[in-house]
């Protein structure tokens, strides 16, 4: 399995980001430098997320949020995406 060592240049993407798994991670890129978008069902997980220190926050309930990651990320790529969650929502990353 490849790893990853990520840096103030990238830009990851993290699923599930207010589980316990996702929190450690976005608290873990940010001390990296990373930039953070994290992705959490409903607007009190998008609060925590928010809270844990992501750049950006993305709420996949709400009807075109790949889009929003996309505009998020602005004119950067997504380096690396770390999906907790697979199906529809892992797929869609």
């Amino acid at each position: 399995m490849p790893t990853g060592a990520p840096t103030a240049a990238d830009v990851v993407l993290v699923t599930a980001a207010a589980s316990g798994i996702g929190a450690i991670l976005v608290q873990a890129l940010r001390a990296t430098g990373s930039t953070v978008i994290g992705v959490a069902g409903g607007p009190a997980k998008v609060s925590t997320v928010a809270a844990l220190g992501a750049s950006a926050t993305i709420d996949y309930r709400v009807s075109g949020w790949p889009d929003a990651v996309r505009s998020a990320a602005g004119s950067r790529p997504i380096t690396l995406a770390l999906d907790g969650v697979g199906g529809d929502i892992g797929r869609s990353t």
